[in-house]
C-alpha cells in the first residue's frame, strides 16, 4: 500500500540514504545512534563476527539501502554490516534479500524459518497524536509484522511487544513531535562476556 509521507519524513529518509558506506559513533553523551545488525544476525554477537567475512553482499542486496558498514572506530567490527534504524528503518522484506545474499551464514534463518527481532519499539502514549484526539494510525499501517505488533484499540495504538520485530518503520513514519515511538536495541547474547 503506497503511503504519502510528510516533508519531515522525506528528509529523515533522505538523510538515512546517503552514499556513505560506513558509519561511525557520534561523540557526545546520548548522541550515539542505536546500531543493530541486519536480519538473521541472531543474538550471538561473537558468532556473527566470526562468520561474517565483510563481503558487503547484504548491503548490495538491501533494496532500501538500510544496511551500512561500521567504520574503523568500531575496531574489530569495522566493515561489518549494521543498521541505524532511527536514520533508515528496515523494511522487513518478505524475501529478506540480505539473508539470502549472505554466503557465510552470518545472516541466516532460525531452525523455525524465521529470524530474531532486530530491536523493540517503545510507544510513548503521552506524545502520541491519537492519544491527543488527532486521527492518526500511521504506525499501525506501516507495521510489517504479519501478526500485527501495532493495533488500534479505541483509536489509540497498542503495542504488542512480543510480536515486534524492531524494524523501525513505525518510528520513521510517526508524525508526532517529539516522536511517540523509540526503537530499543535488543542486547545480544555474548557467551564470551564475563
Amino acid at each position: 500500500m503506497a503511503r504519502d509521507i510528510s516533508r519531515r519524513q522525506f528528509f529523515r529518509f533522505a538523510g538515512g540514504r546517503s552514499s556513505k558506506s560506513q558509519i561511525a559513533p557520534v561523540s557526545g553523551a546520548g548522541d550515539t545512534p542505536a546500531v543493530v545488525r541486519p536480519p538473521g544476525a541472531g543474538k550471538n554477537a561473537s558468532g556473527f563476527l566470526a562468520a561474517c567475512d565483510r563481503c558487503g553482499r547484504c548491503l548490495e542486496a538491501c533494496p532500501f539501502d538500510a544496511i551500512v558498514n561500521l567504520g574503523p572506530e568500531f575496531g574489530n567490527e569495522e566493515n561489518t554490516p549494521a543498521m541505524v534504524l532511527n536514520e533508515s528503518p528496515c523494511h522487513w522484506c518478505a524475501s529478506l534479500d540480505c539473508v539470502q545474499a549472505c554466503p557465510t551464514g552470518a545472516l541466516s534463518y532460525n531452525p523455525d524459518g524465521g529470524v530474531d527481532p532486530l530491536a523493540k519499539a517503545k510507544l510513548n502514549l503521552d506524545a502520541c497524536l491519537a492519544q491527543q484526539g488527532i486521527l492518526c494510525d500511521d504506525c499501525v499501517v506501516v507495521c510489517p509484522t504479519t501478526a500485527g505488533a501495532l493495533r488500534l484499540q479505541d483509536r489509540t495504538p497498542r503495542l504488542l511487544a512480543d510480536r515486534c520485530v524492531g524494524c523501525g518503520l513505525c518510528a520513521a513514519y510517526c508524525p508526532a513531535e517529539p516522536n511517540a515511538i523509540s526503537i530499543q536495541p535488543v542486547p545480544p547474547d555474548n557467551p564470551d562476556a564475563e
